[in-house]
């Protein structure tokens, strides 16, 4: 029994010395754990993109890490700390200089340091708009833009008259939102490679415009089933006047095409800005509702006053058609009186 305690005291005495005599540097520290990149997404990327970093050991402390992309140290305020696990990056305009954009795809390499320690590289690419000189993308825009001509082209022009020959507001602002949801469609997905995810407001403006157009030839069918053709047709902010046969601005009009444009024009630099479809404010979406519901308010009662003069002025004229149509008669005393007495006169 004595002998099995000398033994482990004597053990626990040579552990002891050989912790002694082992240096500071081979000790394990909890500041220096391990840390590496398990895995990046999206790996293909826009400037202004979120690339979220996924991997192991990445301390919470902003002080301890430190993130580069291309050998340059990435600022703070460029990227956070989610969990030890996660870590978002925001990607400027050219990597980490954000000085200029990529003229068509670049790859970067992305390392994360914790206490000075590097982990492992991962690589991502960044998209530019120079990648649509490149066939895959080139050749779908092509197609898409000689089969739009040809639809053109075989209707005439057509496509935005209403049954008067007039310009349709509502059929010109249904074309235009469908033109460029489908433009900007088909040349994203030629980008990115994958089906692109249609945004709430492309669906609401695209709804919106439809009824307008819809509620529009609905009002004109209804206060005149057979409208005759003008020689001359209307603009887009101005119709004939009925009487003097003159253009006149129409304010409901004005509204509902200057809103239509300030939409398209802020669309087109989100676009271009941040290469992916941006969705549509819904402050924007119920504005271009009341303007749409103003231009169909205005359009019914005008309507409908102008058919019921036009019908009021035919009516006098009918009228006297039917009395001179209509046979006199003559009261039966005297018809019979004047044969007789022309007949008494006769034999006179």
């Amino acid at each position: 029994m004595s002998a099995a305690r000398a033994s482990s005291g004597l053990a626990l005495i040579v552990i002891l010395i050989a912790c002694a005599a082992t240096p500071a540097s081979a000790m394990p520290d909890s500041s220096t754990a391990y840390h590496a990149i398990t895995g990046i997404s999206p790996t293909r990327v826009a400037a202004g993109d979120v690339v979220t970093i996924r991997g192991v050991g990445f301390p919470l402390a902003p002080w301890r890490t430190r993130l580069e992309v291309d050998g340059q140290e990435i600022p703070l305020q460029h990227f956070k700390i989610v969990s030890p696990a996660e870590i978002h990056l925001t990607l400027q305009a050219g990597g980490a200089s954000g000085t200029s954009r990529v003229p068509g795809e670049r790859e970067h390499s992305v390392v994360v340091w914790v206490d000075e320690q590097p982990s492992n590289t991962a690589i991502f690419t960044e998209i530019g708009w120079g990648v649509v000189t490149q066939p895959r993308v080139f050749i779908p825009i092509l197609v898409y833009l000689v089969l739009l001509a040809g639809t053109l082209l075989l209707q005439g022009g057509g496509l935005f008259l209403s049954a008067t020959g007039n310009l349709s507001l509502s059929k010109i602002q249904m074309g235009i939102w469908i033109l460029l949801f489908s433009f900007s469609y088909v040349l994203l997905a030629s980008i990115w490679r994958d089906f692109i995810p249609v945004t709430p407001g492309m669906l609401w403006l695209l709804g919106i415009s439809s009824a307008t157009a819809v509620g529009a030839k609905v009002i004109a069918k209804k206060n005149d089933p057979d409208p005759p053709l003008r020689s001359r047709a209307s603009r887009i902010c101005s119709e004939i006047h009925p009487t003097l046969g003159t253009y006149k601005c129409e304010i409901h009009r004005c509204q509902a095409m200057l809103w239509t444009l300030i939409v398209l024009v802020v669309y087109a630099v989100q676009l271009i800005s941040t290469m992916h479809l941006p969705d549509i404010p819904g402050v924007l979406l119920i504005l271009m509702g009341v303007g749409s519901g103003t231009y169909l308010g205005f359009k019914y009662p005008k309507t409908v006053v102008r058919a019921r003069s036009e019908s009021s002025a035919r009516r006098p004229e009918q009228s006297a058609k039917v009395w001179r149509k209509r046979p006199r008669r003559r009261p039966s005393g005297t018809s019979s009186g004047t044969s007789s007495g022309a007949s008494n006169g006769d034999k006179k």
